[in-house]
């Protein structure tokens, strides 16, 4: 049997469309909550006409020797789409907090499957 490689696709590239239906709309005075199932991918567009950036900060709760762990904080320039995989229950535990700078910001979570 021959192996054939496969070349990854970056989840940064432009010719990927990501779902946004049924995107929620960043709340920046609260935040936004779910449950970390593991394998799962953020996917935030900034909807910013201009050329403003916002901010999603993942919030991390856990400690390493008694030091908080710094948050993730991603900059998404305005008019963009980006995905990032939500880290892993061990560092951000079950419940992953993600906090939008803007309302500009919408929101999806995409769980994969096995």
């Amino acid at each position: 049997m021959t192996v054939a490689a496969i070349t990854p696709i970056s989840v940064n590239e432009t010719a990927i469309t990501w779902p946004t239906t049924g995107a929620t709309v960043g709340n920046p005075a609260g935040g936004h909550t779910f449950k970390n199932l593991g394998n799962m991918i953020a996917v935030v567009t900034n909807t910013n006409s201009g050329s403003t950036a916002h901010t999603i900060t993942e919030v991390t709760p856990g400690e390493v020797g008694g030091n908080a762990i710094e948050d993730n904080v991603r900059s998404i320039p305005a008019n963009t789409t980006k995905a990032f995989k939500i880290g892993s229950r061990s560092v951000y535990g079950a419940d992953v907090v993600l906090i939008p700078e803007d309302a500009e910001l919408h929101i999806s979570v995409l769980a994969l499957a096995d």
